[in-house]
């Protein structure tokens, strides 16, 4: 499938691969790449999706030049409207999703991870979350952090715009298969999906039916729809535009 801009579509034996292809903006989600995938995974045809990257890194989140474009703020809402389309839409799958880390992921990217049901990372990789630095917040993470990361972990990562190695990922059960390297990854992939044709595909639905109704609670949920409220704001738009025109980076007076 090669009518795609952003992204890069591959099928093999029903699995189809999604990588965003974006690595001179650091797989950034403009609105572009973000239809794309909504319209890639609406086509149908596939009993499995994997997601991952071109490039050094996996995803830098929302795309600051794209928000910095903007002169309205309704706009640049429309854009965190766009994201949570394109989360509601990946959530509401009822086939496995593998995220395939190709390299770090950060802000949106690293919140994406959520979002799968299965995540293979080669040691080294980083997953950050910075949405603070920029005023917006990480939906997921104050929720479906508690889960594996836990409470106060989560709050350090979020208040702080922190970080976490795949290494301490694996450990505390955000990451679900750890390798040695990028070299390994596809190999991984391939003893994934063996490991789950072994099993019933009917009790693969049942079982994902139940879990996403636990990362959808009204937690997480009031997480998105307060990540929209603050991404329309003219705030955030000049941010996005100091750092990009001036290599700025946000700075603030708690008084």
């Amino acid at each position: 499938m090669d009518k795609y801009r952003f992204i890069e579509v591959y099928d093999e034996d029903g699995v189809r691969w999604i990588y965003f292809n974006r690595p001179d903006k650091l797989n950034s989600f403009n609105n572009g790449l973000m239809n794309e995938v909504i319209d890639v995974l609406e086509e149908g045809g596939y009993w499995a999706i994997i997601f991952s990257g071109r490039g050094k890194v996996f995803s830098a989140g929302i795309d600051l030049a794209e928000l910095a474009s903007y002169s309205d703020p309704i706009d640049s809402g429309k854009l965190f409207e766009k994201l949570s389309e394109m989360v509601n839409t990946i959530f509401s799958l009822d086939v496995p999703v593998l995220i395939a880390l190709n390299g770090d992921a950060y802000g949106g990217g690293a919140e994406f991870l959520w979002l799968g049901d299965f995540i293979i990372a080669p040691k080294g990789v980083r997953i950050g979350w910075p949405e603070a630095r920029w005023g917006l917040i990480p939906p997921f993470l104050p929720s479906l952090g508690r889960y594996t990361l836990g409470l106060m972990r989560s709050q350090y990562l979020a208040y702080t715009s922190g970080y976490i190695t795949s290494e301490e990922a694996y450990k505390l059960g955000l990451v679900s298969i750890l390798i040695e390297s990028l070299d390994e990854l596809s190999k991984a992939v391939d003893n994934l999906l063996n490991m789950l044709k072994n099993n019933s595909p009917d009790s693969f639905k049942s079982l994902k039916k139940y879990f996403r109704e636990v990362k959808k609670d009204v937690i997480t949920m009031y997480g998105v729809s307060e990540l929209i409220r603050l991404g329309r704001d003219y705030r955030v738009i000049d941010r996005a535009r100091r750092f990009i025109d001036q290599k700025v980076y946000p700075s603030y007076d708690w008084g």
